[in-house]
């Protein structure tokens, strides 16, 4: 059993540090390093919730309280932010990703040597798996891999076993309700929850909001550093831009790649709802995220291009 004293930690504050009426807080987890970068807490009175604003210049989103899962899908996102902190808040949530998580759990088996992991077995984790269609790809996934998806061998009974098992279910419900544009609200469905127990009892199938906001958020960044990585072994990439504003009042701006071979992948989609969408503001967006995923070298000659 573990101690009180192992689970509370207590904050170490100067009479210098704070001022008289505020009370020294006692917390029992430790802070996200990630959190506190990304946001800042926002005064408020003795015993009331903790609220928490994007550490952005200007930004007016908040939090009460502050969620991972929110913050990253805001901060990866937000132009109040830096792009040190833009990309710090991708690189998290793709590394939290169902996707990523099944390629961690695939490469330690396959370093341990205790599964001999085949082609089929990696493309769950490949790109093959991430909704993208390279034609070069040797890794592609067809209606009898599935049944190979799973971990099976001496790794798939116990907690290590059902903690692999359910990381790949997650991955191939999130690929199910995104390739066949499945309404996120069917997971909250009793029938689609009773089907999954009754194919696997152990497996508590996520919510419609995990899903949205959590499964498929962190996934979607996964893919996009998957097609980065691929974008750099290709010459001749062309960029293209549009956006425009909506009938609910939203604008929506999406950067796009298309490849010698006419692979076209969606790189960036950026609200524009309170911006000015100058020429400038447009071409910071493409620039942003062309130097950031095609190295761009001459940018202000691409500047001056795109500003006219």
């Amino acid at each position: 059993m573990v101690e009180a004293e192992e689970t509370v930690t207590e904050v170490e504050v100067h009479a210098d540090d704070v001022e008289s009426d505020e009370e020294v807080r006692v917390v029992g987890r430790p802070r996200l390093g990630l959190l506190d970068t990304l946001t800042v807490e926002v005064r408020t009175p003795r015993g009331a919730i903790r609220k928490y604003r994007c550490a952005g210049a200007g930004c007016p989103r908040r939090w009460a309280p502050r969620t991972t899962v929110r913050v990253l899908a805001h901060a990866k996102r937000c132009l109040r932010l830096t792009q040190e902190q833009r990309h710090l808040a991708s690189s998290a949530s793709a590394s939290k990703s169902p996707g990523a998580l099944v390629a961690a759990d695939i490469a330690q088996e396959a370093a341990s040597g205790s599964l001999n992991v085949t082609s089929s077995l990696q493309s769950i984790a490949s790109s093959q798996s991430s909704f993208t269609s390279l034609s070069d790809s040797s890794l592609t996934l067809t209606a009898s891999d599935n049944l190979k998806l799973l971990p099976r061998g001496d790794g798939f009974f116990g907690p290590d076993g059902r903690r692999k098992t359910h990381r790949a279910m997650d991955l191939a419900i999130v690929k199910l309700f995104c390739v066949a544009r499945i309404p996120p609200s069917v997971a909250d469905l009793a029938v689609w929850k009773d089907m999954l127990k009754i194919s696997l009892p152990s497996y508590v199938p996520a919510s419609r909001t995990r899903l949205m906001d959590d499964h498929i958020m962190t996934e979607q960044e996964r893919v996009r550093e998957l097609q980065v990585k691929h974008l750099k072994t290709q010459r001749h990439i062309s960029i293209s831009f549009d956006g425009g504003a909506l009938r609910s009042g939203e604008s929506l701006y999406t950067v796009h790649a298309t490849t010698v071979a006419r692979d076209v992948m969606l790189l960036e989609g950026q609200d524009g709802t309170r911006e000015s969408h100058t020429g400038v503001w447009i071409s910071e967006l493409v620039l942003r995220v062309s130097c950031y995923i095609l190295y761009v070298t001459n940018t202000l000659l691409t500047v001056g291009l795109l500003r006219r």
